[in-house]
């Protein structure tokens, strides 16, 4: 069903009155409020308190030894396994709502067996309600990061048992990709001049559906903008 979900460009708890947005948004609707969090600041008592009111929290860890976090996460000095751990023990010994924990898992960074069974060890401490793994399904910021093959995060899954899933696989992070392609190359256009979605198509020898399919999310996201010219409708990419 329908979620409101707090996750933002960055690490939602570091927005101050983040307690009273999720008291805000629950009493304007009866819609679960769910929040995706690092984890790295819930050792503060303050951020503890305000996740209390969310329906969902989604906590990540992704790495049970020290050398692989500061590998994976690159945190900030104050916010180390040690503090993070801890401060995800204190949270779930008394909060009430649904917790889906999130790891994700790069290749070479943290899927050996040593990391997988520190961080199988680590949940197993904690009040979990479902574990959900993911893989690089977006470029990150070294070069050369591949997400893994969907045999391996089917091995991983299993290991962690029947309450882990898999969110997002190697083939996934493929048609992410082959999207994010597609639309890069109409975006190009589009800031070259307007195109009608039968100009684009011409230019580009996408198929009029799949063109029409990214106009309209590219639209929604508001990368492009609509414009009626005579009868037509044109597209130009939205300024910057």
């Amino acid at each position: 069903g329908d979620v409101i979900t707090l996750s933002g460009s960055g690490e939602p708890t570091l927005y101050t009155p983040l307690g009273e947005l999720i008291t805000r948004a629950k009493r304007i609707s009866d819609v679960p409020v769910a929040v995706i969090t690092n984890s790295s600041l819930l050792f503060m008592p303050e951020v503890r308190r305000d996740l209390m009111a969310a329906d969902i929290v989604l906590p990540s860890l992704d790495a049970a030894i020290e050398a692989s976090y500061l590998r994976v996460n690159r945190p900030h000095a104050r916010c180390t396994l040690e503090r993070t751990i801890e401060g995800l023990e204190r949270f779930l010994a008394d909060y009430r709502g649904r917790v889906l924990f999130e790891i994700l898992l790069i290749e070479g960074y943290n899927t050996a067996e040593r990391e997988l069974e520190a961080l199988k060890r680590a949940i197993e401490r904690l009040r979990v309600d479902g574990i959900q793994l993911n893989t690089a399904v977006r470029p990150g910021t070294e070069p050369g990061i591949e997400p893994l093959d969907d045999e391996s995060l089917e091995r991983i899954r299993s290991f962690f048992g029947p309450r882990c899933e898999v969110i997002a696989s190697a083939e996934t992070s493929r048609r992410r990709h082959e999207e994010g392609a597609l639309e890069d190359t109409v975006l190009a256009l589009l800031e070259r001049r307007p195109c009608t979605a039968l100009d684009v198509q011409r230019s580009t020898g996408i198929p009029l559906a799949k063109i029409t399919e990214l106009l309209d999310g590219m639209t929604k996201a508001r990368l492009v903008v609509q414009e009626t010219h005579g009868k037509e409708l044109f597209y130009e990419a939205a300024k910057k």
